[in-house]
């Protein structure tokens, strides 16, 4: 196995050859989270301090546990006034009009995938 091992310190060039592959990696793989959650497209949201990730937290969970149209309409509007892009809002409006979360619902998961991603971006801990 020629050229397998050796002595010599690896030279800097190939370093930094490494270094920019696991930056393009790393970029990639934050790109692919991103698009899982439907909101890759939009612009990243600023972050919301404590009291108003509380708020966010507990529509979303209000959201989805609502029985009925009414509950998910009142978690929906504490959620749009966060402002969130497009996606996020179509899929807020998906649980409004089934009123709230039904697992046997065909798009709860892709919906539900969308909110959370946003909540978690806005309210990162």
């Amino acid at each position: 196995m020629t050229g397998c091992s050796s002595s010599k310190p690896a030279s800097s060039g190939s370093s930094s050859a490494a270094s920019s592959r696991s930056t393009t990696a790393a970029t990639s793989s934050t790109t692919t989270a991103s698009s899982d959650t439907s909101a890759a497209n939009a612009p990243a949201a600023a972050t919301l301090d404590s009291s108003q990730c509380v708020d966010v937290t507990g529509a979303n969970v209000d959201l989805l546990a609502a029985s009925d149209k009414d509950a998910a309409r009142k978690a929906a509007d504490t959620l749009e006034r966060y402002n969130p892009p497009a996606s996020v809002k179509d899929a807020i409006e998906h649980f409004v009009t089934t009123g709230g979360a039904h697992f046997d619902d065909p798009d709860y998961t892709k919906n539900n995938k969308t909110v959370d991603g946003w909540v978690k971006q806005v309210c990162p801990s």
